[in-house]
């Protein structure tokens, strides 16, 4: 093949460009916008290689609770009454509203089409990985959004939010048992890969993408918005965006003081990018 050997990452995405025996020479493509190692040519065992999973381009869920705790029904379902609800805002009166305990806010906003530095603050993070050597930050569940994911990211922030919080969720069911799956010993990358194998779960947001109040999307639709989650996770809070290479710790929190602090967060590093954007909603993980 005329190639060096090389040894790719769990979950690393090639494209095969010759094979000859039980070896095939690759390039190397990026996972993210700006990640490292993209476009390295070489040769690996053939044996290593898997065809990307056929469950891609999964719709867009809306920013409802109806839908989220539709889309936990279908593959929990979460026990002892915890269950996603509104959030009316990031004043102190409204969050008083959420009932408690909450363990997670889910965010919507708007995507790099409309606020390009969420964009570049995203690349820059990414970039910034590529060019170190520090392991990624301790999280139980972490998954990046492959491309191939289309508009999972709601999907995507709903487990992140339930895997990481240790929220109670029936034994054996089609989450539970992807959660066990992809434990932190999983790569982010080989992690988002496995969703995109599991069909139970595809086919549980897909039906739930449906239950929302306004018409569904379709796959290939660019929204231009985009889920991430907020977590108390060991008295830490962290930003779990899977665009992003790995978890963001924004700082110690605690269970009394979680909403105050994620709200602070999204109001100083996501809403103010956007000042004259009114596309933010979120949701909070709670119980009760």
């Amino acid at each position: 093949t005329g190639a060096a050997s090389i040894d790719l990452a769990p979950g690393s995405k090639v494209k095969v460009l010759d094979t000859e025996g039980e070896r095939a020479k690759v390039e190397v493509l990026p996972l993210l916008p700006g990640s490292g190692a993209a476009g390295v040519n070489g040769v690996v065992p053939a044996s290593v290689l898997r065809p990307v999973p056929t469950n891609i381009n999964w719709l867009p869920l809306e920013s409802n609770p109806d839908v989220l705790n539709s889309f936990m029904q279908r593959v929990g379902p979460l026990k002892e009454g915890w269950r996603f609800a509104d959030v009316f805002g990031l004043e102190e009166e409204l969050l008083a509203f959420i009932p408690q305990p909450c363990r997670a806010l889910v965010l919507l906003h708007p995507g790099g089409g409309l606020v390009p530095a969420f964009r570049e603050r995203r690349r820059a993070l990414v970039a910034e990985y590529a060019a170190s050597s520090q392991p990624a930050p301790p999280i139980p569940l972490y998954m990046t959004q492959h491309d191939e994911a289309g508009n999972a990211c709601g999907t995507i922030a709903a487990i992140h939010a339930i895997a990481n919080t240790g929220v109670p969720i029936e034994p054996g069911s089609i989450l539970a048992n992807f959660i066990a799956s992809v434990s932190s010993s999983v790569s982010p990358a080989l992690a988002g890969w496995k969703l995109l194998e599991e069909s139970g779960l595809y086919a549980a947001s897909d039906a739930s993408a449906h239950t929302g109040d306004t018409a569904t999307p379709e796959r290939e639709a660019d929204t231009d918005f985009h889920f991430i989650a907020f977590v108390n996770a060991a008295g830490r809070l962290w930003d779990l965006d899977g665009r992003k290479p790995h978890p963001v710790d924004c700082g110690t929190t605690s269970d009394e003081s979680f909403l105050r602090d994620a709200a602070t967060v999204i109001r100083e590093q996501y809403m103010a990018l956007a000042p004259e954007c009114p596309n933010f909603s979120m949701l909070a993980l709670c119980q009760g």
